[in-house]
């Protein structure tokens, strides 16, 4: 189905990729792939799928919209293929001329700046006030390294570094692309069943532990539990049919947050919390909220087998096989739908 907006503009996309080919053989790869729908279509999917591309595709809202939307995808191709064979555009985009000698004629090669040219703006010459630009930049690595741990692949972080210096500093790819997309494409392939498996064990393994612990109570045997952190007496109660607002933060088991709930704007005086129609919730919190008064607070652990609805309301990068842990806070018991609450 179509998305809401429209592909990005040649300009866009010419700035997005006009210094990415930078040698004849990627050139040539890349038409090749603008002209297989299918392959584009699987490079789609597999940007969706890898764990370790979700922190740069979230920090970039626009280029997610694509990337979420079959037909806004080929919309961008379409562009890119134009971009490609337009006259200087790319491997396709003019023809080389011959010297008497036969050897071919050297052609411009026309694309972003290099890095040893004049500096470009970022966000983070220009960082407002208070943005601690330095602590970013660790927790960003931070977060690719995490990716990277969990994403079950096992390459070498000592190499990884070295492949990221190299691209920040404007080398050529190090090995042919399509070859590379055929080996990464196994070795993911092999990864997600590995990293299923263990998910599986390891969720299996939590709730095997929570046999004779006073504090959890188990909603279904092996699949759904629930620890209470502060309980209320009196007060409005979540019913089936209830709309409720609450501060909800997702988790993995290695404390990993897939979802988060943003507490305050900028004022610090309006809260945004997350609205749940508890008829249309995933069943698993559903059984969570389903009682709750107001000002309760407790943590829900759903097995992956009980996991139903999880992926279409939190997202599909979710891991394979994971056990989802949540940290609910009731705000509203029962209340209208809108978009914010302010503080008392």
């Amino acid at each position: 189905g179509g998305g809401g907006g429209g592909a990005p503009s040649m300009e866009a996309l010419q700035q997005m990729m006009g210094g990415m080919f930078n040698s004849d053989a990627l050139q040539s790869a890349m038409n090749e792939f603008l002209d297989d729908p299918e392959k584009q279509e699987a490079s789609r999917a597999a940007i969706r799928e890898n764990p370790m591309l979700k922190a740069w595709i979230e920090s970039d809202p626009e280029f997610a919209k694509i990337v979420d939307d079959p037909d806004m995808w080929q919309q961008s191709m379409g562009q890119a293929k134009q971009l490609f064979g337009a006259p200087g555009g790319g491997a396709g985009g003019s023809s080389s001329s011959a010297p008497p000698g036969g050897a071919p004629a050297a052609q411009a090669k026309r694309g972003l700046p290099k890095p040893d040219g004049p500096a470009r703006r970022t966000a983070a010459s220009g960082a407002p006030a208070g943005v601690a630009v330095g602590k970013i930049s660790q927790a960003y690595g931070h977060a690719l390294g995490q990716s990277l741990v969990n994403s079950g692949l096992g390459l070498d972080v000592d190499l990884v570094l070295k492949g990221l210096r190299a691209a920040c500093a404007g080398e050529p790819f190090p090995m042919d692309f399509p070859e590379y997309e055929r080996q990464m494409g196994e070795m993911q392939a092999l990864a997600a069943e590995i990293v299923a498996e263990q998910n599986l064990e390891d969720a299996n393994g939590f709730f095997a532990s929570l046999d004779g612990e006073k504090d959890i109570e188990v909603l279904e045997p092996n699949r759904i539990a629930v620890e209470v952190h502060h309980s209320v007496n009196s007060g409005a109660a979540a019913k089936a049919d209830s709309n409720v607002f609450v501060i909800l933060q997702g988790r993995l088991l290695d404390d990993r947050r897939f979802f988060t709930c943003p507490a305050a704007d900028e004022t610090g005086e309006t809260l945004h919390p997350y609205p749940i129609k508890v008829s249309t919730a995933p069943p698993a919190l559903a059984k969570a909220v389903l009682g709750m008064k107001e000002g309760e607070s407790k943590t829900l652990y759903v097995h992956p087998e009980a996991c139903e609805g999880m992926s279409a309301t939190f997202g599909e990068m979710l891991p394979p096989n994971a056990l989802l842990i949540f940290d609910i806070d009731m705000l509203t018991a029962n209340a209208p739908m809108q978009d914010d609450i302010p503080l008392d």
